[in-house]
This record gives structure tokens, sequence and C-alpha cells, in this order.
């Protein structure tokens, strides 16, 4: 599996305590970036005339399909589905953050100050 990785860093995700899909995080591609796209295929899902219940399912449903394909088989887009089927799932609360994601940021280099 590729844990891709951003200029920022990266979006990872776990299920049963090993990895299974990342995201790159940079400058355009930031956090709040994949709470809206969650937040707005949950919207999609309410306007459609589905109760939470069925969203949740649904979603459910998705990241289980996702996750029983090959990791060696996966896409960048099939990563990117799956990390938000699950930022999906932690804003209906099915899941909690901190144990199915983890928000991995590069090191910032030190400058070094030039000599007087």
């Amino acid at each position: 599996m590729v844990v891709y990785v951003g200029s920022v860093g990266s979006l990872c995700c776990y299920d049963k305590g090993v990895l299974v899909a990342s995201g790159p995080l940079s400058e355009k591609i930031t956090m709040e970036y994949y709470q809206d796209e969650a937040y707005r295929l949950i919207k999609e899902g309410l306007q459609k005339g589905y109760d939470l219940l069925e969203v949740t399912y649904a979603f459910c449903l998705a990241l289980q399909g996702a996750l029983k394909q090959k990791k060696y088989k996966r896409t960048r887009s099939d990563e990117k589905f799956i990390v938000m089927y699950y930022l999906c799932l932690v804003k209906l609360k099915h899941f909690d953050f901190d144990d199915v994601m983890l928000v991995c940021l590069k090191k910032k280099k030190k400058i070094k100050k030039p000599n007087k």
C-alpha cells in the first residue's frame, strides 16, 4: 500500500489498528477541504430524502466494500473515497476520529540564521 504524502503531510485511516488508506495534505488540500467534502456528501444524502440512519448505513456498506478490495489493487481515487467514507462516519458519530484517523504532519525544517 502506498502512503500518499502532500507538502504539509498526510491523513491516514486505520481499521483494527492497520493502516488502510491515506490522503495527502497540502496547501490546497487541507483538513478543512476533506471535512467540507464529507459534509457535502452527507448533505446530498439527506437532501435525497434519506434519514441519518440510512445515510450512516450506506456509508458503512460503501466502506466495507472498499476495504474488501485488495490493498495492492487500490487506485489513488479508491483511497480518497475510503478517506471520505471514514470522515463521513466520523461526522455522523459512528466512529471516533482518534480511533480511526491520524493526521501526520511533516517536520518543519529549521532555518539557520546567518552569522553577523
